[in-house]
C-alpha cells in the first residue's frame, strides 16, 4: 500500500516490472536521458503525448507553469513540440519531462515542507499555491466525466518498447 496507494495505473501494485526497459538495458538504473516517448501497449500514439491531451497539462491538477508555459502556448497543446520526445525526434523524455533547475528546487523545498510537516492532507503532490484545477467539495454521486467524456478505460502501464529504443540526441 504505502504512498503509492489509491493510483488506478499500476501492474500489481509495482511500477519496476512493467515499465522497464527490455534486455540488458532493463536492469540498469532507470535514466530518461536517451529514452523516446513511446506509446503504452494497445496505443498507437506516444504516451506522454496521450497523457498531455487527456489531461490538458503537465500534471494532474495541470498547475505546472512551466510545462503549461512550454507544450500548451495560448491553451492549446502544440503537438508538434511534444513529439520532438517520440521515436525519431531530436529530444528524449528528460527534455519532455524534467523541470528547469530552479523548479526542480523549489520542488524539493515544497516537498521538504510536506514531509517535516507529515500532512498529507492535501495531498502528496508539492505545489507551490493551493491547487486551483480541482473541485472543493463531491456533493452527487456521479463525477461527469463519463457525461463529459473525459473518462478512459485504456490505460496500461506497459509500454510498446521498439527493438531499437533511443532518439537522435539526448537532453543536454
Amino acid at each position: 500500500m504505502g504512498c503509492h496507494n489509491g493510483i488506478g495505473i499500476t501492474v500489481d501494485q509495482t511500477f519496476s516490472f512493467p515499465r522497464k526497459l527490455p534486455g540488458a538495458r532493463g536492469w540498469k538504473y532507470q535514466d530518461l536521458r536517451g529514452l523516446a516517448d513511446v506509446p503504452a501497449v494497445g496505443h498507437a500514439e506516444p504516451e506522454y503525448l496521450t497523457y498531455m491531451r487527456r489531461v490538458g497539462g503537465g500534471d494532474e491538477l495541470r498547475a505546472n507553469a512551466e510545462m503549461l508555459a512550454r507544450f500548451f502556448p495560448g491553451g492549446a497543446l502544440d503537438e508538434a513540440e511534444v513529439r520532438r520526445a517520440a521515436p525519431g525526434g531530436d529530444r528524449d523524455l528528460a527534455w519532455l519531462l524534467a523541470p528547469s533547475r530552479d523548479r526542480a528546487l523549489a520542488l524539493d523545498k515544497a516537498y521538504w515542507l510536506i514531509v517535516r510537516e507529515q500532512s498529507f492532507t492535501r495531498g502528496r503532490d508539492a505545489l507551490f499555491a493551493p491547487a486551483e484545477n480541482v473541485h472543493r467539495e463531491i456533493g452527487g454521486k456521479a463525477t461527469e466525466l463519463a457525461a463529459a467524456e473525459t473518462r478512459w478505460l485504456d490505460a496500461r502501464l506497459q509500454l510498446a518498447w521498439p527493438e531499437v529504443q533511443a532518439t537522435t540526441t539526448a537532453t543536454p
